[in-house]
């Protein structure tokens, strides 16, 4: 920052914005923030912390259930109403499938 000062206060516009175009390329303004039990993280130790807490569970081998009790449970409860909703086809209707198929490998082959 000192050289930058120093190029301004000199009137060497080239240099001054040499050096600017280099402190931009070092320096990063992006924060990255952690997400740990619903909060977000921003200090470095604490994000350290969390990435410690999370390989520690990958090594330990916790299910996904013991890990996100929650989320596993309601998955499964998705899946249940799917599973619910599917109405076995009635005799009918699987009269008719069967009547469809030669003229659909018809079309196939053609």
């Amino acid at each position: 920052m000192d050289a930058i000062e120093k190029h301004y206060q000199n009137k060497e516009i080239q240099n001054f914005y040499q050096e600017v175009g280099k402190t931009r390329q070092t320096m990063s303004t992006r924060t990255v923030y952690c997400r740990s039990k619903g909060q977000l993280i921003g200090d470095t130790v604490e994000k350290l912390e969390r990435w410690s807490e999370y390989f520690e569970d990958l090594l330990n081998d916790k299910t996904e259930e013991e890990q996100h009790p929650k989320v596993v449970k309601t998955r499964r409860q998705e899946n249940n109403e799917k599973q619910e909703k599917i109405e076995e086809p009635t005799r009918q209707e699987v009269s008719k499938m069967i009547q469809e198929v030669p003229k659909k490998m018809e079309y196939l082959q053609n």
